[in-house]
């Protein structure tokens, strides 16, 4: 889905490789401008709530580059917790990097204020 400020769009936040009743992958990204922000992360609060009460996830994943500590930092505010990382697994704008992968369940994401 789009993500929108004052009617223009300014970034994406969507689940994707969705399994209904199990998993599902949340993505996003935002132009730099609004960085910094809280944007991604109300958008992705929103998004985790959807996952779990209408399409009844179980786990909601993020796969962050390790070189983009932002992505990395919201995952842990969100309060993802780090499964593991994948080596070389990740290329943006020609360059390879590991992807660490963050999950959080149902009950902990009910659990958190």
């Amino acid at each position: 889905g789009a993500i929108e400020v004052e009617g223009q769009p300014v970034g994406s936040c969507r689940l994707a490789h969705i399994e209904i009743g199990k998993t599902g992958d949340l993505g996003y990204w935002i132009f730099d401008d609004y960085r910094g922000k809280g944007i991604v992360t109300d958008c992705s609060r929103a998004v985790i709530n959807v996952a779990f009460e209408h399409l009844a996830l179980g786990v909601v994943t993020i796969c962050a580059s390790t070189t983009n500590p932002r992505s990395c930092g919201m995952a842990e505010r969100l309060g993802f917790t780090y499964g593991h990382t994948v080596e070389n697994s990740m290329t943006r704008y020609g360059v390879t990097s590991d992807t660490a992968v963050y999950y959080v369940t149902k009950s902990q994401w009910q659990s958190i204020p």
